[in-house]
Parts: structure tokens; sequence; C-alpha cells
């Protein structure tokens, strides 16, 4: 039987003891980042709250969130439950992707193609399933595929049991994990496999109505009758080669919302799934409160990131022209001469907005 060196077992006793330092839910993702990074070397600690009954994301913190931009997290959990083997299925030990194919194989999924945008092809996960429509899915992502060693694996495996001691500790004192996440309000649409809706809640119809696609009837609006028969066809197609399975978006300008379509477990229907979804990044809305417009905040955020204003248009998909001209827009709304004062500015007031977690 493994057994832990006096090393490993020094570096375990820190994690739990940072992990029953929690005092709040929403600080319960930053607290398992922070243990997970004491344990082992991985490169991105992501925290995932899950309906294993939809598979959808109730909330999803990584560790490093400057590296995940929103649409590749919506893409990366539209692909999830049909691409990772893994998911949802590892209750009582950690598994990586390596645990069930070859590297080859894998590389010929979209999902580590997506993975591979961030410089990462290989992921360790375990969940802590706290009730039938609550699970902590807690992951490790890294560069090298089929990496993880015995000896990090059985570390993970013992944060569970601690897990569900926090999670049970919060609950008795009334810091109720699933009232607590900052999630988005969802809806279920229930659709046949010809397109036809069966099941039309009223709140889906309002939700759509609000941005722009009215429901007739018992069919879908045209953009998303139109995003639903690509989706059926690559429903159709293996896992490992489908290259269309993305969610439709409705952008407006302070939420988007967002359409995820899920096959039912028997096959004979799929289920569409609604989230409306904040536009603007958290760490934006700390930058609003400067006075700035949403453009000028996502500026000033790279800004203080210490990017450049060539690397901030390739961001952003703009002119450096037009970086200097909103540049020269926020100087003065800040009270500021340079761009060095400026960023000293955001810096401050991410500092003062009070994160979740």
């Amino acid at each position: 039987m493994l057994a832990l060196s006096s090393k490993d077992i020094a570096s375990f006793n820190e994690a739990v003891l940072e992990l029953h330092s929690t005092e709040t839910a929403q600080e319960f993702p930053s607290k398992i980042h922070r243990a997970v990074r004491r344990l082992i070397d991985g490169d991105v600690v992501v925290v995932d709250w899950v309906n294993p009954r939809t598979s959808l994301s109730l909330g999803c913190y990584y560790d490093r969130s400057d590296l995940i931009t929103a649409e590749l997290n919506a893409f990366i959990h539209t692909i999830l439950p049909t691409q990772a083997p893994m998911w949802l299925q590892c209750v009582d030990a950690p598994h990586a992707c390596s645990d069930y194919m070859s590297r080859r194989n894998w590389a010929r999924r979209e999902i580590c193609m997506a993975f591979r945008e961030i410089a990462l092809e290989e992921f360790i996960g375990f969940e802590a399933r706290f009730s039938p429509s609550l699970t902590m899915m807690v992951a490790d992502l890294r560069g090298s595929f089929g990496s993880y060693t015995d000896t990090e694996r059985m570390k993970l495996q013992l944060l569970g049991p601690h897990l569900h001691q926090i999670h049970r500790r919060l609950a008795i004192r009334g810091n109720v994990i699933a009232d607590s996440l900052r999630t988005l309000h969802q809806t279920e649409v229930r659709i046949t496999l010809d397109g036809r809706v069966s099941d039309w809640p009223l709140e889906a119809r309002r939700k759509l109505a609000a941005y722009g696609a009215t429901v007739t009837g018992d069919r879908l609006p045209p953009a998303v009758a139109e995003w639903f028969s690509r989706q059926l066809q690559e429903f159709q197609r293996p896992p490992e080669v489908a290259s269309g399975l993305r969610p439709l978006s409705f952008p407006g300008e302070e939420r988007t919302l967002w359409l995820y379509l899920k096959r039912s477990a028997a096959g004979d229907a799929y289920h569409l799934l609604l989230q409306e979804k904040d536009t603007v990044p958290v760490r934006h809305q700390a930058l609003r409160s400067l006075g700035v417009s949403r453009r000028e905040s996502e500026i000033l955020f790279w800004l203080s990131e210490g990017k450049t204003n060539p690397e901030i248009g390739r961001i952003l998909g703009v002119s450096p022209g037009t970086v200097r001209r909103h540049l020269e827009n926020i100087f003065p709304k800040l009270g500021v001469e340079n761009r060095h004062s400026a960023a000293l500015a955001a810096m401050q007031a991410q500092a003062r907005y009070q994160l979740p977690g």
C-alpha cells in the first residue's frame, strides 16, 4: 500500500488547515484552490459546482481566471459531459484523462484542443457529491499528459472527506452553498427529436423574448432553430471529431443569454438549458465604479496587468490606435496624466471591490 512521506504528510496537514479555516460559502472555492496548490504542482486549479442531474455548471472558479475567457469556459462546459470520460465519474477516487485513453486519442477530442489554447492538455478531477442536485468537481490542469503520480492522487483523494465536513458545517450555520452561489437564472426546455418543443416554461419564453427571440407555438425561434439543427448534426458524430458543439448566445448591454443543448439519457429528446450571465466580468465591474465605460474598463483592466497598447488591441480585437484613444478618454476621468497612474488607480479599485471567494 502506498504510504505518504513525512514531507507529503506535512503539506497535506497544511492544506487541511487551509480548508478548515473556511468561514463562508463564498470563500470556499478559493480555499480549495490554495489547498490543492499545497498538495500538487499543477498549472490551473478548478472548482466547479455542478448539478449532476443536468450536468450543468452552477458556478465555476479558476485560480488562473486570466487564462479562461467567458467564451472558452462556456464552450468547455458544453462538451465536458460527452468528451471528458471522468466527468461526474470520480466520486471514489481522482481520475485523469490518461487513465482512459492514449495521448493520441485524447488529442483528437475537441475538448483537448480547447485546453491546448491555454497550453494545457491533461487534467485530473475528483468530486464531492453533497446532494442529488449539487456536486463539487475539483480539478487540476497541467501541460504534461499522463504526469499525475500515485502520491498526488492519494493526497487529492484524502481531501474528499474534509470537503464534506466543511459543507456540513456551513450548512448547519445557515451558510448554505446552493443559495450562496452566484448562479444565473436557469430554465430548461424539452425538445423532441424533430425540433418541436414539448415543454415551454413561461420563464423561458420571457427570457428569450427579452433578447429578441420571440416564441410562437411549439416552434423554436428562427435563430434558435437554425442553431439547433447544426447541433443535431454534431450529436451524430463521434465525440472526438465533433467540431460544432457550441452554446448560442444573445448578448445584451449588461447581460448575455446563453443557450446549451444536452441530449437526454434515453436519447429520445433534447434539453435546452438557458443561463443568463453578466456581460461585464466582475473584475470589470470594479473598474466601472471609477466612472468609465464597459470598453474602457476592459482596457483599464489589461493596462493594470502590464499589457502594452498592441497587446491590449490583440486581446480585444481592436487597433492600438483605438486603445490609445480610449486611454486618452480614461485619464481625465481618473484624474491622472499617464498609463502608470491609471494602472495604479485600477489596481486600487480592484483591491477595494469585494470579490466573491
